[in-house]
């Protein structure tokens, strides 16, 4: 499990492109992902600007599903609540379209990004996606158990 804050861009993104949407916002809301998105209030005020169904419909599965966790922002004199949040979160991980974008922006290239994890949209997806394991048993005695030890029956 791991928790990501995720610039608005990426959302504005996924207004243009839907696989952001249906490949990595919504996997979010997912039961089978571990995966949480980290925000704040001024975080989650930028999100509100954004318009659309899809947004709306995302940040009430997030609430509904306990996929989001909020941190509280302590140092006002950063300029990029991004970073500022990211460095507080556990994780340090932050989805951004492009790696360029942070640090040339006026509002980041002040900003230490040391410790962060900066992480491409496309990356994301496949950080984000749920793995699957495929387990071939060969063999008339063989015994395998999945992590709940559960027994697996050929």
């Amino acid at each position: 499990m791991a928790d990501f804050i995720i610039c608005p861009e990426v959302i504005l993104e996924a207004n243009k492109s839907k696989k952001y949407w249906s490949k990595l916002l919504y996997p979010f809301t997912d039961d089978e992902n571990r995966n949480r998105v980290v925000y704040n209030d001024e975080i989650l005020s930028m999100y509100d600007k954004i318009e659309g169904y899809h947004y709306e419909s995302w940040i009430d599965l997030l609430i509904v599903n306990k996929k989001i966790i909020k941190i509280t922002k302590t140092d006002e004199s950063n300029k990029c609540i991004f970073i500022s949040t990211c460095k507080k979160s556990y994780d340090k991980k932050l989805i951004v379209c492009e790696k360029n974008d942070c640090t040339e922006k006026d509002k980041c290239h002040e900003c230490d990004l040391d410790e962060i994890d900066l992480i491409n949209k496309d990356e994301a997806i496949d950080i984000i996606k749920p793995s699957n394991c495929t387990i071939n048993i060969f063999g008339n005695k063989n015994n395998v158990t999945t992590g709940d030890s559960s027994p697996i029956n050929n």
